[in-house]
């Protein structure tokens, strides 16, 4: 079914607790829940990496942190955003703001919340306890529908605990959609609304989203998407709409592997780590073929843990759809051994897989214990984390023309130069991550390699990356896996391993 419509998801950077202001989740969740018809895009960070992208969307969508005290908080106020935003609203882009979103300040941020999207919270001009003009209260509710309008075709009661803001600055022509009356309130305050503008374009707020458990409810959930759809000017959709998840759907691609790369045991490591923070939903295919036959847009990611050392390559329709899975915006992340595949296929080896095993040029450093450099240490995938003991396989002189900024690196007792290890890069408007790390699951279970593969995993799937403390422990030397020897010393070994 072609697309028609295309709406822009702002998702802030994470700043409460889990279960709260869960921005990416709550977006990405919404964004699966539309019709085909809809083309959706989740940019995390509350701003898109290329702002063109917004120049052709029929509505923007922003759930992020606003401002209350610092203005740099509010990911609209940083440069010159608002001006770009403006262009938008000017050609008749709709416009949606969601729970804290809502905040603006009254001089800058406010009078264009009044225009393109009816309202903002007023945390300026009042003379509360916060000094507040408008309020917030977190109670359990049952919110009421004041309109005909079509957002409110078909929604049925419902009762939540939600943390609503109410006393709103609106624009005279605004239309209130649902209202509730807070305890120690007499009347009945507006909590989400929609606005019609001058200019064609629609604007429409919910202060509610503030627990990430409450678009379980279907009646609440479908209000927020027809709103959306509404102010997209998409078809409206009388029926209720369905969940889906907000996962990250990863895709581990293995099987039958080089002998030295014990793909049984890395597979589950990978698994397993995908899984950590909460938002992994991993599927496993154990042959690569399927890339031909099986629908892809299901995933966010494909994670190649595999090279067809004793197998036949990739055939010309599976090249095809893995080629075009990504270029169209798919993630990919590649481990180790993933950079022997499929080297008679020029899109591939240097493109997709930017360092690569050429026999009789690259090598390896004896399996055993080194020291891994953070080179990048203000990289999101690399934030707060330092240089650390690893036991694995060291890749040396790996060969590729494209350039890589290393992300970790390594001096390799072979080449005597500090190798790279793992960098991050895009084809199209696809996302890759690759390691040259993760000869076997102790060394992907490193916990400095597996966090940086976690936050690699949302990177490619253009999803926020979700800082994990991690604990280093002290290093200790642990034997070589069962079955690898090391040529240099004296046992025999098949190249490339």
């Amino acid at each position: 079914m072609a697309q028609t419509t295309k709406i822009v998801f702002l998702a802030g950077t994470k700043s409460h607790g889990p279960g709260d202001h869960e921005y990416d989740r709550g977006l990405t969740l919404l964004s699966r829940c539309l019709p085909p018809t809809v083309r959706a895009e989740v940019h995390p960070y509350g701003w898109p990496e290329d702002e063109r992208t917004l120049d052709d969307a029929d509505c923007i969508v922003l759930y992020a942190d606003g401002s209350d005290h610092n203005e740099q908080d509010h990911p609209l106020l940083l440069g010159n955003r608002l001006a770009v935003l403006k262009r938008q609203m000017e050609r008749g882009c709709g416009f949606v703001t969601l729970h804290y979103a809502t905040f603006a300040p009254v001089q800058r941020g406010g009078p264009e919340y009044l225009s393109w999207v009816g309202g903002f919270f007023d945390y300026e001009t009042g003379s509360g306890p916060n000094h507040w003009a408008s309020a917030i209260q977190s109670w359990k509710s049952q919110p009421v529908a004041v309109s005909d309008h079509p957002i409110c075709t078909g929604l049925t009661s419902f009762i939540v605990q939600e943390e609503w803001y109410y006393k709103m600055r609106l624009s005279p022509a605004h239309v209130p959609l649902l209202q509730v009356t807070p305890p120690g309130e007499s009347t009945p305050q507006t909590v989400a609304w929609a606005l019609q503008r001058p200019d064609g374009g629609r604007g429409f707020a919910c202060t509610g989203g503030h627990h990430h458990d409450n678009w379980k409810i279907d009646s609440y959930r479908n209000f927020i998407l027809r709103g959306i759809l509404w102010a997209a000017k998409a078809p409206p959709l009388p029926a209720p709409l369905p969940q889906k998840p907000d996962a990250i759907r990863a895709l581990i691609l293995t099987g039958r592997h080089h002998p030295a790369h014990d793909w049984k045991t890395t597979t589950p490591a990978l698994t397993e780590l995908l899984q950590r923070d909460g938002r992994g939903a991993v599927t496993v295919w154990n042959d690569p073929e399927k890339l031909a036959t099986e629908d892809l847009t299901g995933f966010d990611l494909i994670v190649q843990n595999y090279c067809n050392w004793e197998s036949p390559t990739l055939s010309a329709a599976s090249r095809a759809k893995l080629l075009r899975y990504v270029r169209d915006g798919g993630g990919l992340l590649l481990v180790h051994f993933a950079n022997g595949a499929w080297r008679d296929w020029p899109e591939y080896a240097g493109r997709l897989s930017r360092r690569v095993w050429i026999d009789g040029k690259a090598n390896h450093d004896a399996y055993g214990p080194f020291t891994v450099q953070v080179t990048k240490p203000h990289h999101r995938l690399t934030a707060g984390l330092t240089d650390f003991a690893t036991v694995d396989e060291l890749y040396c002189s790996q060969v590729g023309e494209l350039s890589v900024e290393p992300l970790l690196t390594a001096r390799s007792k072979v080449t005597g130069r500090d190798e790279p290890l793992a960098y991050a890069y895009t084809e199209g408007k696809g996302r890759i991550f690759q390691t040259l790390l993760g000869h076997d699951a102790g060394a992907i279970k490193t916990p400095a390699h597996a966090e940086v593969i976690r936050r690699a995993a949302a990177w490619v799937s253009h999803r926020e990356v979700l800082p994990m403390p991690v604990v280093i422990p002290q290093f200790k030397r642990e034997p070589a896996p069962k079955g690898v020897l090391d040529a240099r010393a004296g046992g025999k070994q098949a190249k490339g391993d």
